[in-house]
């Protein structure tokens, strides 16, 4: 057995075996919920807006809710950028077969770049339990195997490369439609604006899936003429970065926010 077929073993049981294991926490998760309720505990995201909370707290907030729209706004310039540097740098009106084709020209430095950064934030993201931490890892995990591994690599390389991928992408649909649905109030107490969210995240994780598998069909049911001349991989990845980058956008608290509510007062405490 060479080392392609093992690295294509190996790499298949790490993605299978992550998702999996995810989806059973999932699966957990929901069923715990049909016990009965236990003291609930305040997520570790959720919005400073209750009496409490002091100043430097809601800057923390503030803060952690500006890096979630970072992230989101990396995800949507990721594809433009290696688009419009590929066309200033080929002198031509042409995309690549994919955005991991650009890894191998000067556009290395951006698509690399974007990835670490996406990496380092998903293993240090922090949601309401450890299943948000689990999930992280594993996208951190697959973001550097497809930053560190470069497509098209004879070797094991370029097996992880297309197998990370796919796991980071899997792994970024159930960010948005298993964990950012998530709360700590019961559905029908649920605010308008939260289940709109709700309604917006399942639907950018729906649509990250259909355009994954779009591409693995592709694989399958088209030749690689046809999807070269039509660059359907690279239009399927640049969607399903946007459906991402757009579910974390709204995470952050840019559309449908719940309204504040009205701080007490403080108690006057007597002089001297």
């Amino acid at each position: 057995m060479d080392s392609t077929t093992l690295a294509h073993i190996f790499s298949g049981l790490v993605v299978f075996g992550a998702l999996g294991h995810l989806l059973w926490l999932a699966w957990k998760d929901k069923k715990d919920t049909t016990s009965p309720p236990k003291p609930e505990k305040e997520p570790k995201d959720r919005v400073a807006d209750e009496p409490g909370r002091d100043e430097k707290d809601e800057r923390l907030l503030v803060s952690y809710l500006t890096l979630r729209r970072v992230v989101g706004a990396l995800g949507v310039a990721l594809p433009v950028a290696l688009a419009v540097l590929g066309v200033l740098m080929f002198e031509s009106w042409h995309v690549l077969d994919s955005m991991s084709d650009y890894y191998h020209f000067r556009t290395r430095d951006i698509f690399v770049g974007v990835l670490f950064v996406l990496a380092w934030f998903l293993f240090a993201y922090k949601g309401y339990d450890a299943v948000d931490d689990r999930a992280g890892d594993f996208a951190c995990l697959f973001a550097l195997g497809v930053a560190l591994c470069p497509t098209g690599h004879p070797g094991w390389q370029g097996v992880v490369h297309p197998w990370s991928a796919a796991g980071l992408f899997f792994v970024l649909a159930y960010f948005s439609f298993f964990l950012f649905t998530k709360s700590d109030v019961d559905r029908e107490d649920q605010s308008p604006e939260k289940r709109k969210r709700n309604v917006f995240y399942r639907f950018c994780g729906v649509a990250m899936l259909v355009f994954i598998v779009t591409i693995g069909l592709s694989y399958w049911l088209l030749s690689e003429a046809i999807r070269q001349d039509t660059n359907l991989v690279f239009w399927m990845e640049w969607l399903a970065l946007w459906a991402f980058g757009a579910s974390w956008y709204v995470k952050g608290k840019t559309l449908w926010k719940d309204p504040k509510k009205a701080k007490e007062e403080k108690p006057a405490t007597e002089a001297g």
